[in-house]
């Protein structure tokens, strides 16, 4: 994870330094880059500033030379005349001197023009040679030159690092202190998610995190523990950081802070120490993760340098976005003192980010914490691989392009698991003579992006170009051939054109839906006219009769060029599409864009219902409102259509659902948009039906979404139906029947639960026909197990907590419940040797809950107070939850008491005793409902 970090930064030197090692190929300095073609010929391009320096930076307002050579290799370079070159570049940073962006090759192979810089940025200029070679054949080759605009005058790029230790300079010896460096730049203004490296003899401290590597965070600040050893005396710690400059090269800024390792006053002993660490997977210490990575989180306590164990700490996460999760919020310390968590990182999106983990306890009556500082590590997008489907492209036609982005920080460089925008270009399109479907699409979450690039009418080879659209994103290029312009004759056939699909997605065979889309295409004539009496063959891209099948194999073009083909869906879904050939001429092609084959309809596995807030403020407020999100999809993971509408019921009839989004549809549904829908559910009703539930169970309500659908199961012959071999039910738990209100969550229907009555028989089906769990679905040919129906109610519940507002608590002390008011009696403290010692700590438990014996509302706190001692107890903060078996939690903590110490007229100690104090706890609710109990301890 680390080392990932550091493979993008030497990645991005690399990128630096081969920049200028290519600009300097040619022998003609800073600005050239030469491309051979496989025949031999060179192609040169060269950049130099107005004054005839070579170089690849341009000032905003002035022009630089662009030259370019294309010459043939051999004993004698011989230059290539008259060859047409085509400059592509962005027009929003600089401005070519040739109007068309064309010009020819002269009788030396040369050609050139200017580059005038219009805004700040970095750009690659393209440059396409066309030209017949020695033995009469077309060719094309590219070559690039990376250049920088930059501002007329570039400020000086400075800015500050400065060091503070907490506390002063001195550190005592066997204790962790506290190192800030705070990151400015030459506006004063902090400077984040920017590595700061630390060094120092670690003889006298080490790191926490042991790297020594640090992020900034939005104040611009980066944190380190510094531990010292027992070896005492002076040290200087030193910091470096980098500040983003107004060119290509960052500038270093450094700092130094003096400090000294002193005596803790205690000689022969050490202090009680916590200490934090991470480590990856491989056991080496780590503090950056990216999407998907594992830390271990240890935790050691020592006291006079032995390991102490049976010891609680708390983990707490410090991050203002959710960068991270811990499995767990507490850890004990095992024989060698050691406490464990795991951290696991979040897709956190694509900026780098900083947060901290912290670690305390409570130990022999001091709180011991510290912070450690890790960084979020953001994927880098890049473009994998761009694939085009049919090549030479015919005039005119169409193909499909798939794209593959990849996570280029990443040593195995995995597909993409996040989504993310492709920005698609070409030079053809630039000047309006190619065009995709959809310039700007949406990958999947396996990294894919599938388009339609349309020839327009370029007539020479085009050069595709994708990046990612995020900042720091690796794009790429690849060429698409495509077919020359044919010579001008009035109706004669040059090019067929895709036109369109009607629809554009299908239901398969027997669902009742849509099973047949027409697809239509154009031959033209080289004017673009169209040409009419011209058959076209059509065949399907994937040749699998399961997912779709031609009832036309060839058609006649009528006046407007125009020939259709009927596409009839299968029994399996998939996507599929569609070529046209010309009869005759095989050159002249195209391929429809992709049309999808699906039930349309939601399987029993494919819908999913959660709520927003599992336990509301609902059962003493009337108004509240949670959001309810119900996903559906088909049995192949494709979106069910939009308008599908779903159906809600809630038990008991408590509560009051409505669309979200859609005002105008019916109370109790929501209609489906991009295969989801959410309702709100609102706090409305009377209550009493659910403070009389079952036992353990009062306060609960089940809300369940249905709509028409089938059933789930296993494929395993592979041929889109449920037949002989195919497994129903799948693995795992599923859902039989008629859908029904489980009121006391058992899983079960008893028979005074209600239920939706699907076939309106009056009567509850439990999926059972015969004895035997059948089928309800579009395509079954299962020789025992089919239903009677092809239909049924797919469902899902949630179930929703109704906590109430005032907070029942209860403190027990060894299991004894302590009154409100009552007292606790703590270990009394001892006479040592003159000194007085604490007593033991009192182990106590705390349960808060509502009326009903549930989760108090989500995000009420609970919060403890001791004013004479100490505890071990930072506060706790009730999760989002609808869980019954967590309800309301038990949690403990340990009480420490104060002391005083009795002396005699002579001033020496004659015993202890401890110092009566209280102890109180308040639960606060998110509507600002305030519960206390106190006690007295002693």
């Amino acid at each position: 994870m680390r080392f990932a970090y550091l493979r993008r930064f030497f990645a991005a030197c690399f990128l630096f330094f081969a920049t200028t090692l290519l600009l300097t190929a040619c022998g003609g300095g800073a600005g050239g880059s030469t491309t051979t073609t496989p025949a031999g010929d060179t192609l040169r391009i060269q950049l130099s500033l107005a004054d005839g320096s070579p170089g690849n930076r341009i000032v905003v307002g002035t022009a630089a030379n662009v030259r370019l050579t294309l010459y043939r290799e051999g004993n004698a370079a011989k230059p290539i005349a008259n060859a047409r070159v085509t400059f592509a570049f962005n027009a929003e940073l600089a401005r070519l001197g040739l109007p068309s962006g064309q010009t020819l090759t002269d009788a030396t192979g040369t050609a050139t023009t200017t580059l005038t810089g219009l805004a700040q940025g970095v750009d690659t200029l393209v440059a396409t040679a066309e030209y017949t070679d020695a033995g009469g054949a077309a060719q094309s080759v590219n070559v690039s030159l990376l250049y920088e605009v930059v501002p007329t005058t570039t400020p000086p790029s400075s800015g500050s690092l400065t060091l503070a230790l907490a506390g002063g300079s001195q550190l005592l010896s066997g204790t962790q202190g506290s190192v800030t460096a705070q990151l400015l730049d030459a506006s004063g203004r902090p400077v984040s998610n920017t590595i700061v490296n630390f060094e120092n003899d670690s003889s006298f401290a080490t790191f926490s995190p042991e790297s020594g590597t640090v992020l900034t965070n939005a104040e611009g600040i980066a944190s380190l523990g510094l531990i010292a050893t027992a070896k005492l005396g002076a040290d200087q710690l030193k910091a470096v950081a980098e500040l983003p400059g107004g060119g290509v090269v960052p500038t270093t800024v450094n700092a130094v802070l003096n400090y000294q390792v002193v005596s803790n006053g205690s000689p022969g002993t050490t202090p009680p120490l916590l200490s934090l660490a991470a480590t990856d997977s491989a056991g080496q210490g780590d503090n950056v993760v990216a999407p998907g990575d594992m830390l271990t989180l240890t935790a050691v306590l020592l006291d006079n340098g032995l390991p102490v164990a049976n010891q609680k700490i708390r983990f707490i996460l410090q991050s203002s976005s959710p960068l991270a999760s811990l499995n767990s919020g507490t850890a004990t310390t095992n024989a060698q003192g050691r406490a464990q968590v795991q951290l696991s990182a979040l897709s956190g999106g694509f900026l780098a980010g900083a947060f901290s983990v912290s670690a305390s306890t409570v130990y022999r009556g001091q709180t011991l914490s510290l912070d450690l500082p890790l960084s979020y590590l953001p994927p880098v997008p890049g473009i994998g691989s761009i694939a085009v489907a049919a090549q030479p492209l015919s005039y005119r036609g169409s193909t499909t392009v798939t794209i593959q982005v990849i996570d280029t920080s990443r040593v195995n460089r995995p597909a993409l698991a996040q989504s993310v925008v492709v920005k698609l270009t070409s030079i053809c399109q630039g000047k309006g003579l190619a065009d995709f479907d959809d310039a700007n699409p949406t990958t999947d979450l396996q990294g894919v992006a599938v388009v339609t690039y349309r020839d327009l009418g370029c007539g020479h080879n085009d050069v595709l170009s994708a990046i990612p659209d995020i900042t720091s994103a690796v794009g790429a290029s690849q060429t698409i051939q495509l077919s020359p312009v044919p010579q001008s004759s009035p109706g004669v056939p040059a090019a067929v054109q895709f036109v369109d699909a009607t629809p554009t997605s299908l239901q398969i065979r027997g669902s009742g839906g849509s099973e047949t889309a027409v697809v239509r295409f154009r031959v033209v004539d080289a004017n673009a006219q169209p040409v009419a009496n011209q058959t076209l063959n059509f065949t399907l891209q994937e040749q699998l009769a399961s997912i779709a099948s031609l009832n036309t194999a060839s058609a006649v073009t009528d006046g407007q060029g125009l020939a259709g083909a009927a596409v009839a869906a299968g029994t399996v879904g998939g996507p599929v599409a569609v070529v046209a050939t010309l009869a005759g001429n095989t050159a002249l092609s195209a391929q429809s864009s992709q049309l999808l084959v699906s039930t349309r309809i939601p399987h029993q596995n494919g819908f999913s219902l959660s709520v927003d807030i599992g336990n509301p403020e609902f059962h003493d407020y009337d108004g509240v409102v949670v959001n309810a999100t119900l996903t559906a999809s088909d049995r192949y993971g494709n979106p069910v259509p939009d308008g599908m509408v779903v159906s809600f019921k809630t038990e008991g009839g408590i509560g009051v659902v409505r669309d979200a989004l859609n005002t105008t549809s019916p109370v109790g549904s929501c209609v489906i948009r991009n295969s989801s829908c959410t309702v709100t559910l609102t706090s409305a009703g009377n209550r009493s039906l659910l403070d009389q539930s079952p036992a353990g169970l009062h306060g609960r309500m089940t809300l369940i979404a249905f709509a028409r659908g089938e059933d789930s199961f296993a494929d395993n012959n592979g041929d889109g139906r449920f037949s002989d071999g195919d497994t129903f039910p799948p693995a795992g738990s599923y859902r039989y029947g008629e859908p029904y209100i489980d009121g006391n969550e058992s899983g079960v229907r008893d028979i005074d639960e209600e239920f939706l009555d699907f076939d309106g028989d009056g009567v509850y089906n439990d999926g059972q026909e015969g004895g035997l769990f059948t089928y309800h679905g579009l395509s079954c040919s299962h020789a025992t197990l089919c239903s009677a129906r092809n239909t049924r109610y797919t469902f899902d519940r949630s179930v929703v907590v109704w906590s109430g507002s005032a907070a029942n608590i209860v403190v027990r002390n060894a299991g004894v419940a302590v009154a409100n008011g009552g007292t606790i009696i703590l270990p009394a403290p001892t006479l040592v040797s003159g000194t007085c010692v604490e007593g033991a700590p009192r182990a106590l438990t705390l349960r808060v809950a509502d009326l009903n014996d549930q989760s108090m509302p989500a995000a009420t706190t609970v919060a403890l107070a001791l004013d004479a001692g100490n505890l071990d107890f930072d506060g706790y903060t009730v999760p989002n939850t609808n869980s019954a078996a967590l309800g309301a939690p038990t949690i403990s903590f340990n009480v420490i008491g104060a002391f005083t110490t009795i002396v005699d007229a002579s001033g020496n100690a004659t015993g202890c005793q401890t110092t009566p104090g209280t102890i109180g706890v308040t639960v606060t609710t998110p509507k600002g409902n305030v519960s206390i109990w106190n006690a007295v301890v002693r």
